[in-house]
């Protein structure tokens, strides 16, 4: 399935748009994580600006709604906010 994700980066008003092909929200999430680590690196994404999509059969764009606006790692990160 196509998912996109949009976000935002400080200092920069435009918002970013990336598409991914992954079995689910949740992969596509963490291939945006992966995008962050390597190509935008030294870029300062806002996290509360991250949405995620996926397209419906009549190709519109549909908002993945509850979805985590922060990726946790361990269980210490549940404990600091």
């Amino acid at each position: 399935m196509k998912y996109k994700v949009e976000y935002q980066v400080k200092g920069d008003v435009r918002v970013h748009r990336r598409y991914y092909n992954a079995l689910n929200s949740e992969t596509a999430r963490e291939m945006f994580e992966g995008s962050r680590e390597e190509s935008l690196s030294g870029s300062e994404v806002i996290e509360s600006t991250v949405r995620v999509y996926w397209r419906n059969k009549n190709r519109e764009w549909k908002e993945k709604k509850n979805f985590p606006t922060r990726k946790i790692d361990t269980v210490d990160d549940i404990h600091e906010g």
